[in-house]
């Protein structure tokens, strides 16, 4: 068991940073400075950060949506507020076992 009562090992905390971190280096000047992101500059900031996304459209409102996985985390990137293919917002989530029940 891991300090916080549940078996996630501490390279799936690095890796949520890392990628935390990409995504404030959009609004801290350390990347191209932008108001809204399309597909592409999803997935390349992704890239950039060390992932290999699958980017997909949701089939209800074709704002794009991000996939990578490492390890067995997988993490899910969802564009929102967006408008002729141009998105204000990101959702991040990562999906990971446990070990146990919740």
């Amino acid at each position: 068991m891991g300090k916080f009562g549940f078996g996630m090992k501490k390279t799936s905390f690095a890796i949520g940073a890392s990628l935390i971190l990409a995504f404030s280096m959009v609004q801290t000047g350390h990347a191209a400075n932008t108001d809204k992101m399309n597909a592409q500059q999803i997935e390349a900031l992704l890239e950039d950060a060390g992932f290999a996304p699958e980017v997909v459209m949701d089939e209800a409102n074709g704002a794009p949506v991000a996939v990578a996985k490492v390890g067995d985390i997988e993490f899910i990137v969802r564009a929102l507020a967006c408008e002729e293919g141009a998105c204000e917002r990101l959702l991040l989530f990562a999906n990971f076992r446990l070990g146990r029940p919740i």
